[in-house]
Parts: C-alpha cells; sequence; structure tokens
C-alpha cells in the first residue's frame, strides 16, 4: 500500500508522516513541478499539463497490483480529484480512498488572490516561518510577523531590513535563508492562485468519482468553509467526514485524526 501526497504551495504537512504510518504503507509525495524533488522543473499553473506527469509516477512507483491512497491538502485536493479523473479515462486504477483536507468542492471554490493578505490565515502561514525558535522568542517573532505582513501589503517584493531594519543582512545567515525560503514559498502559492482560478473559470458538471472521499476540514477554518468541504460528497460514489479541530493549518499540527484514519 502506497500513501501518495499532494501538498499545497509553500506548506507541506505530510513529510513527518513516514514513520506514523502503519508498517505495510509507504509515504510519497507527489511534487509539482519547480518544487520538493523537481525543483529544477519549470513551474506550471495548467493543470491538465501537470496530470500526465503524476498519473506516470504513480505508476512507476506503484508495483504490480498494489493499492494506494491519494491525499491532497488544500489546492493539492483539486489536483488529487482531477488525477483521478484523468486516471480513470486513461483506464488506470483509481486509488481506494482520496483523503481532502482544507480545500471546497470544485464548483464551490473561492478566489483568495485579492485580499488574501488580509486573511488570518496569512497571518498563520507567517507564522509557520517566524517561529519563537527561530526568532528568539515569542515577542521577537510576533515583530517579524508584523513587519513582513506590513511590508507584503505594499509590495511582495519585500526586503531584509523591513522586517529586520536593526539587523545586517551580511551578518545574519539564518534570517536571510528564512525570508528567501519564505519568497518561495507564498511564490508557489501565487501559482496555486492562478491555477485555481483558471480551473475555477472552466468548471464543467460534477464528475462521480466510484471510490471513497475521506473530507477533512478544521473545524476553525474560516479560509475555506465546512459547508464548501462537505459539498465533495457529491464528487465521490461514497464519502465520509473527519474533523480537525482548529484552523486551515490544523494538519500540520495536528494529523492524529488522519493518520488514524489511513491506519486502519
Amino acid at each position: 500500500m502506497i500513501l501518495f501526497c499532494i501538498p499545497a504551495g509553500g506548506t507541506n504537512p505530510f513529510a513527518p508522516w513516514s514513520r506514523r504510518l502503519r508498517a505495510d504503507i509507504r509515504l510519497h509525495i507527489l511534487d509539482l513541478p519547480g518544487r520538493g524533488r523537481k525543483i529544477r522543473q519549470q513551474p506550471l499553473t495548467d493543470l491538465n499539463a501537470i496530470l500526465p506527469t503524476l498519473a506516470e509516477e504513480i505508476r512507476q512507483t506503484c508495483g504490480e497490483g498494489e493499492s494506494y491512497m491519494l491525499f491532497g491538502y488544500c489546492s493539492g485536493g483539486i489536483v488529487a480529484y482531477e488525477l483521478c479523473r484523468y486516471m480513470q479515462q486513461t483506464g488506470a486504477p483509481l486509488p481506494g480512498q482520496v483523503f481532502l483536507f482544507g480545500i471546497g468542492a470544485p464548483d464551490r471554490l473561492q478566489s483568495h488572490g485579492e485580499g488574501a493578505a488580509d486573511t488570518p490565515e496569512f497571518r498563520q502561514m507567517l507564522e509557520q516561518f517566524f517561529t519563537p525558535e527561530s526568532m528568539g522568542s515569542e515577542a521577537a517573532a510576533a515583530q517579524a510577523a508584523d513587519a513582513y505582513l506590513s511590508a507584503y501589503r505594499q509590495s511582495p517584493e519585500v526586503s531584509f531590513s523591513q522586517v529586520f531594519p536593526e539587523l545586517s543582512e551580511e551578518t545574519e545567515f539564518e534570517k536571510t535563508q528564512l525570508l528567501f525560503l519564505l519568497g518561495g514559498a507564498l511564490q508557489q502559492i501565487a501559482q496555486d492562485n492562478t491555477m485555481l482560478e483558471q480551473y475555477r473559470l472552466r468548471q464543467q458538471e460534477p464528475v462521480v468519482l466510484p471510490t471513497t472521499g475521506i473530507l477533512g476540514f478544521g473545524t476553525e477554518d474560516t479560509f475555506v468553509p465546512k459547508e464548501d468541504v462537505l459539498e465533495w460528497s457529491r464528487f465521490f460514489a461514497a464519502s465520509q467526514t473527519l474533523a480537525v479541530p482548529g484552523d486551515h493549518y490544523a494538519i500540520l499540527r495536528q494529523p492524529e485524526p488522519f493518520l488514524a484514519r489511513i491506519n486502519q
């Protein structure tokens, strides 16, 4: 059994899971072009251009007759669904279960491009980088997140001096590296937003997949409402819901409900 996971831009909650899966379940991250193991590839925002390579990766990774599950987080959930449609059209085996978290059904997608920086989830994403451990204290972490958010609202190109005005970029390698990684994460999020917007505008009638969907949501997620997630039930032959206490990033802090379901 293989668990294929598709992260969202800037966030990969699956990397630590390999040691927490059942002994007979292997973890395989399906990176999109330009990310993870495929960092040297050209990033793509056309979902139709991404699907064939991901399907081939699944085919090559699975042994003869080996079963698998698919997990998509946030924008990765749309990729997971469309990947299943593509595999169905090409006669390839479908996953026994499709896990989704933090993404609305295809016909309930909301555009978050404009004004995304004003959402609580954007601030929560920044807090994943500006942690008390990396900044030295909770106060310093909050100050750095505030400074970055203020600068980002003016321009996506945020400089070191805007975030750390009293420090030298030449001597603060770790903080310089952190801003570099954060900038890359935001670029990925922008790419995902473009991909989802193009996808949203060309939506067609729902296609029901002959497999089971596990529909996950954060109980306090204001970015993707629970009601939009539950609409996925129309896209699967069978479905179950899985509520995780917390916000849009709850799966990073509390993966246990999903791990328990996967390990059954």
